[in-house]
């Protein structure tokens, strides 16, 4: 470990007085027989006396355990975890908390028992002291801000930031001066520049309350996408629909309203959600099958059929409607009873085929 660790502000040394073995639950005599390797839940006891963090290794693993100023006993890992703090192929580093020493004892054995009882570890007692302020020239406030900006929010933001301290020196003047000073005229800056000085809600990470109760108590939000709530592909025959052809084979039709919140650039449903079921079946074996696959329909989608007016007008491919009825019969439950005529679908093709005929021999 480093001796040094330098911050933005302060740098501080490192202090690691003696390194303490043993094993994890089993107590052997050291190889020099002057001392016992004592278990891992008996050497955490130091926590609550005379130390207030330490670094576990555990080969090839290192993690962190520390008592917080209100007295409780945590973890920090790096690797990769799961919410519980075990280990997830595709987790994150964690930090969790406990009430009692018992519990982290608890944690440490669940996560290492695959290692068994005389599995080594060392025990490193860490301390940081404070000796002085980091070595570089002093920089302004607005400096300051701009470079944490562009870290921690990237150029977009940054750009933000800058258009608010812009803003801030061009109205800035001396108040304690008797003569009136002369400021800018905020018109003469271009309207991009106004508006981003005027959206400092951008600046700011929103949650919700549900993820942020969650995360405060070391647990996995139910909502969150980690937990099986990812979207599967959509497969290439659904993707190829448009908007009527959707609701053509849509088994049901739901009207809701939709408004977007004020901060977070994210939408919710206002109001009662009213599901309206559809016939796909009837609906499929009405519409006539075109003789190719290059012929296609032209669709007006009526709120109700004694309108004049309609709602959509698309151009409807029957090819692909009903390549997209076959997938959701083959991949959905629901679709399993639904089935096409296409006899009833041909004698339509056919008779509208010899009624065109029989026009054209007339004229």
């Amino acid at each position: 470990m480093p001796k040094q660790v330098p911050t933005d502000t302060n740098l501080y040394n490192v202090h690691m007085p003696d390194i303490r073995c043993g094993l994890l639950k089993a107590q052997v005599s050291s190889p020099g027989g002057e001392q016992g390797w004592v278990p891992l839940a008996t050497q955490l006891g130091s926590l609550s006396t005379d130390l207030s963090s330490a670094v576990i290794i555990v080969s090839p693993e290192c993690i962190a355990v520390f008592r917080d100023k209100s007295g409780r006993y945590g973890v920090f890992d790096s690797h990769s975890r799961n919410a519980a703090g075990l280990p997830y192929h595709f987790g994150t580093a964690i930090t969790m908390t406990f009430p009692k020493l018992s519990d982290l004892a608890d944690h440490l054995h669940k996560l290492f028992h695959n290692r068994g009882d005389y599995a080594s570890y060392e025990f490193v007692p860490v301390s940081f002291e404070a000796v002085g302020s980091s070595e570089g020239p002093p920089q302004s406030a607005a400096q300051t801000q701009a470079n944490q900006s562009e870290t921690a929010f990237g150029p977009l933001q940054a750009e933000v930031v800058r258009a608010e301290v812009l803003d801030r020196d061009l109205n800035a003047h001396d108040i304690s001066s008797a003569v009136p000073q002369a400021t800018t005229n905020l018109a003469k800056l271009s309207k991009q520049q106004r508006r981003k000085a005027r959206q400092r809600e951008r600046l700011v990470e929103w949650i919700c309350h549900t993820c942020d109760n969650n995360l405060t108590r070391g647990k996995m939000a139910t909502i969150a996408v980690a937990n099986n709530l990812e979207l599967a592909p959509i497969p290439p025959e659904l993707a190829a629909l448009n908007v009527l052809e959707r609701q053509l084979i849509a088994k049901i039709l739901p009207f809701t309203k939709i408004i977007a919140l004020p901060k977070g650039r994210q939408r919710a449903v206002h109001g009662a959600v009213v599901c309206v079921p559809s016939e796909v079946a009837a609906t499929v074996n009405t519409l006539p099958r075109p003789n190719t696959e290059a012929q296609l329909l032209q669709v007006k989608l009526k709120r109700h059929i004694k309108y004049k007016g309609y709602q959509h007008f698309y151009t409807v491919n029957m090819k692909n409607v009903l390549a997209g009825l076959a997938k959701l019969k083959e991949i959905h439950s629901e679709y399993k009873d639904v089935s096409i005529d296409e006899i009833r679908l041909m004698k339509k093709t056919r008779s509208s085929s010899m009624q065109k005929l029989g026009n054209q021999s007339k004229s």
